[in-house]
């Protein structure tokens, strides 16, 4: 038995035609969102798509309570002429 022949039992794949899909596609996605399973497409009998759920990854902009930005300088104050670069290239 190989690894394929042990992940295919794991996962259930379900082959459909391009008009199956068509015809069906509001009940395969919702087979493929609410159980997971999979849907191979096939056109004259050969694998051409695949639905796959989504793999759900924690929202990475949500805010660490660990971590704590700090300002050194109230951000919303003018900047001192002074303090920017100049250049000789601007008019």
């Amino acid at each position: 038995m190989t690894f394929q022949t042990n992940l295919a039992k794991l996962v259930h794949v379900i082959t459909v035609n391009t008009h199956e899909a068509k015809t069906n596609l509001s009940a395969l996605l919702k087979k493929v969102e609410e159980r997971g399973e999979r849907v191979r497409i096939c056109r004259n009998g050969k694998p051409i798509a695949e639905l796959t759920p989504v793999r759900r990854v924690a929202n990475p902009l949500k805010q660490d309570p660990k971590l704590k930005v700090v300002f050194f300088e109230d951000p919303m104050l003018p900047t001192d002429p002074e303090g920017w670069p100049v250049s000789d290239d601007l008019p």
